[in-house]
């Protein structure tokens, strides 16, 4: 044999050699890729039984925010005897504007059952005579009805049905220097109620997000049926 064939021998099974150290383990690919799919079923599956487990604690919380108060009319006291000021027929000094906004902050509903006594806003100091010129119903979600009923210096709110999200805004205008109001009520569930000063865009901002379908978790035929697909899987590329 001359030295060219045997270098040309040499050279074909080092060429031939490369190229099967070249060629990927296709088994132990799939072998990696079966497993991968088995441990991402099985975290899913852990995933799912911990939600269904462990549940997110539901909140059942109703808040009144005050979202503005505004004096719109003050007479100095040194000018009060020489100027009268009157306001749907009736003379006043003062005239005092707020608007509050109700509405379940919480996860579950609030029912007319549940109210044991029922939401009345209370303006001090406490006065004999109707200083609450006029108070409404503003803004309020679609088919929630509320109603209210002024008596002296208490507006009280009949008991309702307020799904998580419901709200709407009491326009109130008094002959009061400043409105300071206290709240009373007692609901099945909710420890205290009480006025906080918010934003309008704040509030809104949480209605439209408990509007929103919570996504629900993985079905249980889903992740078992995945379970199944891996196992066979990987007992088909063992078996290989």
């Amino acid at each position: 044999m001359s030295l060219e064939i045997f270098l040309f021998h040499l050279e074909l099974l080092a060429t031939s050699q490369s190229q099967k150290n070249l060629t990927p383990d296709w088994g132990m690919i799939s072998a990696i890729i079966g497993f991968a799919t088995l441990l991402a079923a099985i975290i899913i599956g852990i995933i799912q039984i911990v939600i269904t487990k462990f549940p997110k604690k539901e909140i059942k919380e109703i808040k009144c925010i005050e979202i503005s108060s505004v004096s719109l009319v003050k007479v100095d006291k040194k000018i009060a005897n020489e100027l009268e000021i009157f306001f749907q027929g009736k003379k006043i000094k003062y005239l005092t504007f707020t608007v509050l906004r109700v509405y379940n902050s919480g996860d579950l509903p609030i029912t007319p059952s549940d109210f044991v006594r029922p939401i009345s806003l209370i303006f001090t100091p406490i006065i004999t005579t109707t200083e609450i010129i006029k108070a409404e119903i503003l803004n309020a979600t679609e088919h929630l009805q509320p109603i209210i009923e002024v008596k002296n210096n208490i507006i009280e709110l009949e008991p309702l049905l307020m799904n998580s999200g419901d709200s709407f805004d009491i326009s109130i205008i008094t002959n009061l220097e400043e409105n300071n109001i206290n709240i009373d009520g007692r609901i099945v569930g909710i420890q205290n109620i009480k006025i906080e000063e918010g934003r309008v865009e704040e509030i809104d901002s949480f209605s439209s997000r408990s509007k929103q379908k919570p996504q629900s978790p993985p079905s249980q035929d889903f992740v078992r049926i995945l379970l199944i697909i891996s196992l066979v899987m990987y007992l088909i590329i063992l078996s290989i």
